[in-house]
């Protein structure tokens, strides 16, 4: 294909959405005729065991290519398109989490020498989307992969190998190239590196106390200005203040209040004429009392029912926790290029994103009467709490720069950081893209493994680290003073 087919330019990997979207356009315009060695399109879903299976023989072809010849496209990486047709139609694939199109491709890659692989997700519309596989390069002088596993057209044993617009077995003198490039590779044993987690980590404790205490209060906030209220606690005054219930001091102190209360209503009776000025600028409540503790009965008991959503589905963990940070050490005098890593921390551990955010229930108008010139102005609260916390600075929500870790739930947690360059005996800090938050408060240990593997390096390193879990939080203060009323 002449570089002028293709919608970018070739030599580099996609940079946003607006490119991906690019090549399916091209596609669906006669694109998927002028197929490559480092591009291809199937109308296969990746999340079934036919499409896992053609998934993983284009991942093991394209990693078998010659290194050299690889990197003249796309940086040495490849692109399967899945839920796009042939005839250059899109009908797409549902809508699915990542990892279940993961978990029945990986069994078909070396666990060992795993073909390193993202997967990028397109959506089209309609709860569908194409599915992007992308292929990894290949380490120089990593030995020739083959499939683990038989599938769909992939049979267990045998080494692929994508040529021109074909994956296809290798043959003898590919293979024997394949096997040159493994024995003369001049690349150095991965140096030590050393891993850790840089943020601490901590189970929540609610307090649903604290939420009871807070629907009660505002419950009471918005029944406060009721004229049955006002009425109930004018009587209250009163009777405190009978001279039968009082000695000779508080006698003297009932007379003084009640010229206080006597001075107070007379200024109220001189503020008529000023009354009768701001009456007219504002709309009386139309609203019974019934209606309107009725309204706030029923909006109390949806806030209730959001915080405890907020607590059951992991967003109060978000917002009480940071993004984590993987703390990573070359601690040789060797470069290392293209680092990539992956971290598995076993036991009740979980991510904290945004995806759980219930809508929180519409506050209702208070009682009294509205003032013409503030109708229709926005008297909400803010509601962006990501954007409040990252402005004020009390939370680490604002975008990494450069790499950053990806976290996964897979029962556990598993993190990947990808293309992490490394000059001798130097530490970065890379971020993560969520929170890390322990779901068993009895919990005070977590054991995490790692291993890792980069293109200027033989082997794989590998180790493991204790993760210590701190004092539990109670993230209600934190959702209150965001949201409360």
């Amino acid at each position: 294909m002449a570089p002028g087919d293709y919608p970018l330019d070739p030599a580099f990997m996609p940079l946003d959405d607006a490119q991906w979207r690019s090549i399916l356009d091209w596609a669906a315009a006669g694109g998927t005729a002028q197929e490559t060695d480092w591009l291809e399109f199937k109308e296969s879903d990746p999340t079934t065991k036919s499409g896992a299976a053609k998934a993983a023989k284009f991942i093991i072809g394209t990693a078998n290519r010659p290194p050299a010849a690889a990197r003249d496209h796309l940086q040495g990486h490849a692109l399967l398109f899945m839920g796009v047709a042939k005839d250059g139609t899109i009908p797409g694939v549902s809508a699915k989490e990542a990892l279940a199109a993961e978990k029945l491709i990986h069994p078909f890659l070396d666990p060992e020498l795993r073909p390193r692989m993202r997967l990028k997700k397109i959506p089209i519309g309609d709860g569908r989307e194409v599915v992007v596989i992308i292929s990894l390069p290949r380490p120089d002088g990593d030995p020739p992969w083959c499939a683990q596993q038989t599938g769909d057209g992939i049979d267990n044993g045998y080494v692929y190998i994508r040529v021109a617009s074909e994956t296809r077995h290798v043959r003898a003198d590919e293979m024997n190239v394949l096997l040159r490039g493994y024995q003369t590779a001049d690349r150095i044993t991965l140096p030590d590196i050393a891993v850790a987690l840089a943020t601490p980590v901590f189970a929540l404790a609610a307090n649903q106390v604290t939420i009871d205490e807070h629907v009660e209060k505002t419950r009471s906030k918005l029944l406060h200005d009721l004229p049955s209220e006002v009425e109930a606690r004018r009587r209250a005054e009163e009777e405190r203040w009978k001279p039968s219930a009082l000695d000779g001091v508080g006698l003297w102190a009932a007379r003084n209040a009640l010229d206080a209360s006597r001075l107070a209503r007379q200024r109220y009776e001189l503020s008529a004429a000023f009354r009768s000025v701001t009456d007219a600028m504002n709309i009386p409540e139309d609203r019974t009392e019934d209606q309107y503790r009725e309204q706030v009965s029923t909006y109390c008991e949806a806030l209730r029912s959001w915080f405890n959503e907020c607590l059951d589905g992991g967003y109060a963990a978000f917002v009480a926790t940071a993004r984590f940070r993987i703390a990573l050490t070359n601690q040789s005098i060797e470069s290392v290029q293209n680092l990539q890593v992956t971290i598995h921390i076993e036991g009740p551990i979980q991510n904290a994103d945004d995806d759980s955010y219930p809508e929180r229930p519409e506050r209702i108008r208070p009682w009294g009467p509205r003032n013409r010139m503030a109708i229709g102005l926005n008297s909400q609260f803010p509601t962006d709490v990501v954007g409040r916390l990252a402005a004020s600075g009390t939370y680490d929500r604002l975008p990494a720069r450069g790499p950053t870790a990806t976290s996964k739930n897979t029962g556990s947690v598993e993190v990947t950081l990808d293309d992490i360059n490394l000059r001798s005996e130097e530490s970065v800090t890379i971020k993560g893209n969520t929170g890390l938050i322990v779901t068993d408060p009895q919990v005070k240990e977590l054991r995490a493994t790692w291993e890792a593997r980069a293109t200027n390096t033989q082997g794989v390193a590998r180790g493991e680290f204790v993760i210590r879990v701190g004092d539990s939080v109670d993230p209600v203060p934190i959702l209150l003073d965001e949201y409360g009323d």
